[in-house]
């Protein structure tokens, strides 16, 4: 079974391009364009890892970590 990650990004040509290279390299990934929206995935299914962009409006990668 492949591990479970989600990425939050809010640039989506950064989201993207990294989301194809970890599912090429075998890994499940969610993905979310903020950390609002990264929350709520998490909520919903816990992933195994979370990758997050430091630097988003509204809510920062770093509260995102906090909070979870």
């Amino acid at each position: 079974m492949a591990a479970q990650l989600l990425l939050v990004d809010d640039e989506p040509g950064l989201r993207e391009a990294v989301k194809d290279y970890l599912q090429e390299s075998g890994f499940s990934v969610q993905v979310a364009s903020n950390a609002r929206e990264g929350w709520e995935l998490v909520q919903q299914n816990t992933p195994d890892l979370v990758i997050s962009d430091i630097m988003m409006p509204e809510m920062n990668g770093l509260d995102l970590c906090k909070q979870i």
